[in-house]
């Protein structure tokens, strides 16, 4: 049997080459951590690297990302077809797998992405909060889930308020298979962490449901035990391994100027005289390569036999491989049409709980951020729905986790809150997987909250984000349409922007799903000379300006910007023509209409604590003033 501190070499020398070869990354931890994910992949983690979206394979979290070279050696030595050694002489340049923070989908070891730290380890909640729910729905099938997560972390994933949010609602949930090993090597960037840090992390654990245990991490007797250890207990667990970092590198041990820096080929030569490593860059030896490939290959059997039983089950199977992407006999149109849904004058969150409780959507999980009377995000009868606290960035990056374990999760909170969740919705939106953000109260018609609950620059920031596509339905029917939309895809994320106030019903044609072109021509005038533009609740007040401006003006409502820009050059002209004076409104930051209009009334400052009327009177964005500054703009007497 091949020598455990060999195979842990080979980690090292591995990650330290990576790092010298792109001039750029992170020796010292992988150094740190070879040791602790020797023991694990050999003795405890379950994957067959020729299978690598087993589903019941045993999920691994790289969440100090920085820390990617451990992971792609790991990957190259247990024999993942799609990580060669080219890959790893590759690490960090343009084009390549072996990117500088782990990226979901580049390589199918791979879980997730993560870099912003703190982000893997609350996506290896929800991916055990997934596991725990499926159990609960798999009844006589349950022995088909039997896996664990397991998650490393450092100090900048503790450090990080979002570990504290989703540590605790595992702790609350009793994530038994949930294992995290802390990379305790007591260094961050700056120095030592007692710069920064000094409370005791074994009764902060404690504190919130966790079972926590301890070993030398460079010890592979005491890493195995905890280990072990681990894989019985009714509470998720907290390993706290202590590891020296750049461990192996006589002259960098222990030192923060191994965090960031490559070792360089003299440095690298006394690491390889001290551990009496011979072999020259990306160089492993035959007998540790094929004990790394066994490794690999190991539960090659017990595949095998879990497949034949995944193949004859009904629920699980059905979880992994659903009909269709609207999971549902009739979508919502059809609803709307049998009146199975009752269509009136009412704030869209509530269109929102209309939709929910009629329609059925297999694997998909909702919850709130302690906002459920306001977001309206439970449904009936909903035995799934997750109470996630006042935690809205674990919320976010939890139902990413929950995404990537096969659920389609949404999740609600005020809009303004939004800035609480950029770094999970902006992962899902660069993973893009269907994690589906729920926002209510999504202007300053919130009213007597104030300023810091109305919304004014965050409907634009969302736009900014890639691959997001960003829905703010203008009434009832409007929000029916993009519900579908939204739950109906099962592939990409969304964020749903729904009212406060109530808003007048503006349509009756339901012959088709108007929101899913991103714009269209809601009213019409011949040959029209104006074109007003809006969103939301602003889609009113244009019709309600459009009513008493002696002009011929065509009403354009824009629910998604990011659908209408997907739709053929024709049809954005048939809407929006060129020559003809666009203006748009809406009650947020103006900047992105420009793309589309010749002026925009927007909000360029916050708002203001009182009633929503009185707060619209305020900042001037009333009918009656936006048609005296339109009138202005065209010369035309009011």
């Amino acid at each position: 049997m091949q020598n455990l501190r060999d195979l842990a070499n080979a980690i090292r020398f591995l990650s330290v080459d990576m790092v010298n070869q792109a001039n750029s990354g992170h020796p010292g931890a992988p150094l740190g951590l070879a040791d602790v994910a020797t023991v694990l992949f050999k003795n405890h983690l379950r994957f067959f690297a020729n299978e690598p979206q087993w589903q019941n394979r045993d999920r691994f979290v790289l969440s100090n990302g920085h820390a990617s070279a451990l992971l792609y050696s790991l990957l190259y030595l247990t024999g993942y077809e799609d990580c060669s050694l080219d890959d790893l002489k590759n690490f960090r340049q343009i084009d390549s797998k072996t990117a500088g923070h782990p990226e979901y989908a580049l390589l199918k070891g791979v879980e997730t992405s993560t870099g912003p730290l703190g982000q893997g380890l609350a996506n290896a909640v929800g991916m055990a909060l997934g596991q725990k729910i499926l159990k609960e729905c798999a009844q006589e099938e349950v022995s088909l889930i039997n896996h664990k997560t397991y998650v490393f972390v450092g100090d900048g994933c503790l450090e990080e308020g979002i570990s504290y949010e989703a540590t605790s609602l595992a702790g609350h949930h009793k994530l038994k298979d949930l294992i995290v090993l802390w990379d305790n090597n007591q260094i961050t960037i700056d120095g030592p962490i007692s710069l920064a840090r000094s409370e005791d992390m074994h009764q902060r654990f404690e504190s919130i449901g966790w079972k926590v245990l301890s070993c030398d991490g460079h010890d592979p007797e005491e890493i195995d035990s905890a280990l072990q250890k681990a894989q019985h207990s009714d509470q998720p667990v907290f390993i706290d391994c202590r590891t020296i970092i750049a461990k192996g590198c006589p002259s960098l041990e222990g030192s923060e100027k191994a965090h960031g820096s490559p070792l360089g080929a003299e440095k690298r030569q006394e690491m390889a005289k001290n551990l009496k490593w011979e072999n020259a860059p990306f160089e492993i030896p035959q007998t540790v390569l094929s004990a790394w490939r066994e490794i690999g290959k190991q539960y090659k059997n017990e595949f095998i036999s879990w497949k034949a039983q995944f193949d004859s089950s009904k629920i699980i199977k059905s979880f992994y491989n659903p009909s269709s992407s609207l999971d549902t006999q009739k979508d919502s149109l059809i609803l709307l049409k049998q009146s199975k849904l009752k269509i009136k004058e009412e704030a869209t969150r509530q269109t929102l709980k209309s939709f929910l409780d009629s329609i059925h959507l297999n694997r998909t999980v909702g919850g709130s951020a302690d906002l459920t009377p306001s977001n309206n995000t439970q449904r009936e009868n909903d035995l799934h729905y997750i109470h996630y606290g006042i935690r809205e960035h674990a919320m976010g990056a939890i139902m990413n986790g929950l995404s990537l374990y096969g659920f389609t999760p949404y999740g609600g909170t005020f809009l303004v809150f939004s800035d609480y969740m950029k770094a999970p919705i902006r992962l899902a939106s660069l993973m893009k997987i269907p994690t589906k953000f729920i926002f209510t109260h999504d202007s300053f018609w919130v009213g007597e909250d104030g300023p810091t609950h109305q919304p004014i620059e965050q409907i634009e920031s969302l736009r900014m984000i890639p691959n997001l596509d960003v829905l703010r339905p203008a009434d009832a029917i409007e929000a029916i349409e993009c519900c579908e939309l939204v739950f109906g895809d099962k592939y990409n994320p969304h964020a749903l922007l729904l009212s406060r106030q109530k808003l007048p019903l503006l349509r009756k044609d339901i012959s088709e799903n108007k929101s899913a072109k991103g714009g269209y021509i809601l009213q019409d005038s011949e040959n029209p000379g104006i074109i007003l533009m809006a969103t939301g609740s602003e889609v009113s007040l244009a019709i309600e300006i459009a009513q008493t401006l002696k002009k011929s003006i065509r009403i354009v409502s824009m629910p998604c910007r990011e659908l209408f820009d997907r739709q053929s050059e024709s049809y954005k002209q048939s809407v929006l023509p060129q020559g003809v004076l666009t203006i748009a409104i809406e009650a947020g930051s103006p900047n992105g209409w420009y793309k589309y209009a010749d002026h925009v009334f927007g909000l360029e400052d916050f708002g203001h604590s009182g009633k929503g009327e009185d707060v619209a009177e305020k900042m001037k964005f009333t009918a009656e003033y936006l048609k005296k500054e339109i009138s202005r703009l065209l010369n035309f007497p009011y």
